[in-house]
């Protein structure tokens, strides 16, 4: 798994596989359909794509288009744009909660200092 640091989770995300396999079980939970990705990765042109198949099954899970993000968000391994993946994530997370999923998201949002 991806160490705590913003830049390994975001090298651990960026290829968009692990969001559509957490998308897909939210969605399969909630009696819809799954979205399609690529599980190889081999261009930056798949990875997009998965990325906003992403979006596109957060939209129909419930969130709305500005709760998104751009895939180059993720793409570009730059500490602002990746905090808009998070806020995607957290979104994503209340939203599952207000369908039961278990476990809850509690959100907590932690301050740590940023030394770079």
């Amino acid at each position: 798994g991806p160490g705590k640091d913003w830049k390994s989770i975001n090298t651990h995300l960026r290829d968009g596989v692990i969001l559509c396999k957490l998308i897909n079980k939210l969605l399969k939970d909630a009696g819809k359909g799954p979205i399609t990705f690529q599980k190889k990765v081999m261009s930056p042109f798949v990875a997009m794509t998965n990325i906003e198949n992403f979006n596109k099954g957060c939209m129909e899970y419930g969130l709305r288009e500005e709760q998104t993000f751009q895939s180059g968000d993720l793409w570009e391994l730059r500490k602002g744009p990746f905090l808009n993946v998070i806020n995607t994530l957290s979104s994503l997370g209340f939203q599952a909660n207000d369908k039961n999923v278990k476990p809850n998201y509690c959100g907590e949002i932690k301050k740590f200092l940023d030394t770079e």
